[in-house]
């Protein structure tokens, strides 16, 4: 064998045991946590306490508008009107105009108040409130709780909306 043969066999030995050390210690680790989880399990079960189930909690408003105001604000400036209601929770009171459901089946009612017939703002109901949904009726006033979502093409978006 020359002299670089022999260099290369003496890196790839070293390599090798390396590998086989690395192994050797990982299965140790494994065999120790395989025997303290042994250990754990065969312990007395102890006796967690009965959590209780969560309250719903109404939302809560941080600021009241109407639908005339919010789509006054996003026909003026879209990007101001998002600082002002997208992502924030208000509650808004209105006569409903349209009563229907979305390509997702989520309930949506239409408050009057847009700047034209096609930008009424629209309010996804809560799937919690849907069956609520159902039992209202065009011109009725309501009054919901939502979070701001922006617009679609000057018409403002509401979602996560609950009846108050």
């Amino acid at each position: 064998m020359s002299a670089d043969n022999s260099k290369f066999y003496k890196k790839w030995w070293f390599w090798v045991i390396i590998v086989i050390v690395l192994a050797a210690v990982g299965r140790s680790n494994d065999e120790k946590s395989a025997n303290s989880a042994t250990a754990s399990s065969s312990a007395a079960p102890v006796a967690e306490a009965p959590v209780a189930a969560p309250v719903a909690e109404a939302p809560v408003a941080a600021f009241q508008t109407t639908p005339s105001e919010l789509a006054q604000a996003y026909n003026k400036n879209t990007v101001s009107a998002d600082s002002k209601f997208k992502g924030k929770t208000y509650e808004v009171t209105g006569v409903v105009s349209d009563i229907r459901t979305d390509i997702g089946d989520n309930a949506v009612i239409d408050m009057k108040g847009g700047v034209n017939e096609f930008t009424e703002p629209q309010f996804k109901i809560a799937d919690k409130d849907k069956s609520k949904a159902g039992q209202v009726e065009k011109g009725q006033t309501i009054t919901l709780i939502c979070v701001g979502n922006g617009d679609i093409i000057k018409t403002p978006m509401s979602k996560d909306c609950e009846f108050k």
